[in-house]
């Protein structure tokens, strides 16, 4: 049987989250040490809501630090999406919802 990894210790909840969705659990426990639990009474989180921001430097930062998934309620379909390209002419492209 292979030893087990050590579970690092975490600066802030975002960078435990980060550690945990990209590693492999039998790397860092045994079958045996997982129990199966359920939560009865566990209750869905609000969905969060996107803020308002006052720069794109600042509307990209959250961006890097933060998932669409977790604001998918306040997404909107959007139709005639224009992608300019510096030199070229400007196309349409209608995104589907």
């Amino acid at each position: 049987m292979k030893k087990l990894k050590k579970i690092p210790k975490f600066k802030n909840e975002d960078e435990e989250l980060k550690f945990w969705s990209k590693i492999n659990l039998a790397d860092y426990f045994k079958p045996k040490d997982f129990v199966k639990t359920s939560f009865p009474n566990l209750k869905p989180s609000k969905m969060k809501k996107i803020p308002k921001f006052k720069t794109e430097k600042e509307e990209r930062n959250f961006w890097d630090k933060h998932s669409i998934a977790d604001y998918e309620d306040e997404l909107k379909p959007t139709n005639g999406i224009t992608f300019p390209k510096p030199g070229k002419k400007r196309l349409k492209h209608k995104v589907a919802a």
